[in-house]
């Protein structure tokens, strides 16, 4: 049997979606999801943009037999969508972008029919995402090769969707460690790339951030020769979200093994600020399961963080905010959350999973959830997409949402929602 080419497993992608986002508009109660009621299937009928995709989503199957995960999102000047990820097998992945047009079509003059797949060495995997000034796509996550060593890695695309080997070494950007893992990047106003994840040389891993210029070299004027390396005081330390301030200095949000919630700030030089928090750190323990994953600035310089049921918010300083949610945080239980946005009006949205499949929180600036978004401010996705997670949430110019992530038929595939606000 041929192999069929990327557009033509889009088409069946697609046909599956449509199938998919049909189930939320049955005639309320007669859903074929087990556990899915009627009012959760009418607010997921208002809340799904019916203009994108097919009937407000998209899923795309890269690869035959293998798994897509889209992990981040980037938006085009141009309305244009792009996601990062993942395709491949539990061993073997490669670095995955796909392009959308802004009605969730999939552009098929990027790439190879609307998809760039790229591999440094055996396997490489991208977890974020950011376009630069001048429109080309810088992916961020880390690379192996078949002797276990692997490196934090960035891949760039030209905006026609072809690597740029005039990036870095021929298309990519490493740290040149052999012990290293990237989770998450921020883009500096000046171009400049921050990539966070951990070190685990000498087998005691480190939060470790590495600071690129914009083609993909080291900037080595900027902590210890490109690298900062902080001890957050356990045998295991691992950075899962990064944000930039407005003066230049870093926040870095992860966890130990000992706290499933570290927050550490860094001057902008790439030295721990101690001046922050317990001598440039915060550190508590808020329960198994709730490692923080997504870190959101507010204008007023409060901090928000998000993962696994919880929400909770942090003063400039790094003290807890009292005046949010319930002493500083917000509970959804069985929930798994994974990336978070502010809106205009200081409100947040936090997307991950239930115990169902897709799930989105809505708050209120103070952190109370907003009772008329889903049930008690949690919307359910079951019923559209019956297995899948979310990774990743932007807003558009518009106000409505953008919604990365995967849903599984047969294999995981990429998953694009766009939500009404």
């Amino acid at each position: 049997m041929p192999r069929p080419h990327p557009r033509s497993r889009f088409t069946l992608a697609v046909l599956g979606a449509a199938t998919l986002s049909l189930a939320a508009c049955q005639v309320p109660g007669s859903s074929p999801n087990s556990g899915t009621g009627p009012d959760e299937s009418a607010t997921t009928v208002d809340q799904l943009d019916g203009a994108f995709g097919e009937h407000g989503l998209v899923t795309t199957d890269l690869q035959p037999d293998k798994d897509d995960l889209a992990y981040a999102i980037a938006v085009q000047p141009d309305g244009k969508i792009v996601l990062a990820g993942t395709s491949g097998t539990s061993a073997l992945t490669q670095t995955a972008l796909v392009r959308y047009t802004a009605d969730g079509k999939v552009d098929t003059s990027f790439g190879t029919e609307g998809l760039a797949l790229s591999t440094k060495s055996v396997t490489s995997s991208a977890y974020a995402l950011a376009i630069q000034a001048d429109g080309k796509l810088v992916s961020g996550g880390w690379t192996a090769n078949s002797g276990g060593s692997s490196d934090l890695l960035l891949t760039r695309h030209t905006t026609a969707g072809k690597l740029d080997t005039s990036f870095g070494a021929s298309g990519h950007g490493v740290a040149g460690l052999n012990t290293a893992f990237g989770n998450a990047m921020a883009q500096q106003t000046d171009g400049k790339l921050l990539l966070a994840g951990r070190d685990t040389n000498l087998f005691t891993p480190d939060t470790l951030v590495a600071r690129f210029h914009a083609n993909g070299t080291l900037d080595h004027n900027w902590g210890e020769s490109g690298l900062a390396r902080i001890d957050w005081g356990s045998d295991w330390d691992d950075a899962k979200a990064i944000a930039v301030l407005a003066d230049g200095k870093v926040l870095v949000a992860g966890k130990t093994d000992q706290d499933n919630v570290v927050l550490c700030r860094l001057k902008a030089d790439g030295s721990l600020d101690t001046g922050f928090g317990n001598n440039g750190l915060v550190k508590r323990n808020l329960g198994e399961g709730n490692a923080v994953k997504a870190i959101a600035l507010r204008s007023d310089g409060r901090i928000v963080l998000a993962g696994g049921s919880l929400v909770h918010a942090y003063l400039a300083d790094g003290a807890v905010d009292p005046d949010f949610g319930d002493a500083g945080q917000v509970k959804f239980p069985e929930h798994q959350l994974n990336s978070l946005v502010v809106l205009p009006d200081g409100s947040l949205v936090a997307v991950g999973k239930d115990a169902k499949s897709v799930a989105v929180v809505k708050l209120g600036a103070q952190g109370k959830p907003v009772a008329d978004f889903g049930k008690a401010g949690s919307l359910s996705l079951v019923s559209a997409v019956p297995s899948g997670e979310a990774f990743s949430v932007t807003r558009l110019a518009s106000g409505k949402l953008l919604i990365a992530g995967k849903a599984f038929d047969e294999d995981d595939d990429f998953l694009l929602i766009r939500l009404n606000p």
